[in-house]
């Protein structure tokens, strides 16, 4: 732990190595669209479109496969596939560490 008067004494560098830098802020969006964007941008619009909208947009209008509400469960039930990786990540952190399951996951 750093105290005020140690904040002076640490070396920081004079340049930033940006293919560092590069690796990080691409590896910080693959996993932001992997692990969050990508799934619910694809399962979202597309399951109200194919379930739902081109039933109740057709001529005649025909019953959709999926209600509002079978589709409001599906978006829960995906939310919910969180709470099980909160109760493994510490065990994949302690194996492999923070990185490996960085990588792995």
């Amino acid at each position: 732990i750093l105290s005020d008067d140690d904040e002076g004494n640490i070396a920081r560098p004079q340049e930033i190595h940006k293919k560092t830098l590069w690796n990080i802020v691409g590896g910080a969006l693959l996993d932001n669209v992997g692990s969050t964007g990508l799934f619910p941008l694809c399962l979202s619009p597309l399951a109200l479109q194919e379930y739902y909208s081109d039933f109740v947009g057709a001529n005649p209008p025909q019953e959709p496969i999926m209600t509002i509400t079978g589709y409001q469960w599906l978006s829960v039930c995906v939310a919910l596939l969180v709470i099980p990786s909160t109760q493994i990540t510490p065990h994949a952190f302690n194996k492999i560490g923070v990185a490996g399951t960085c990588v792995f996951g």
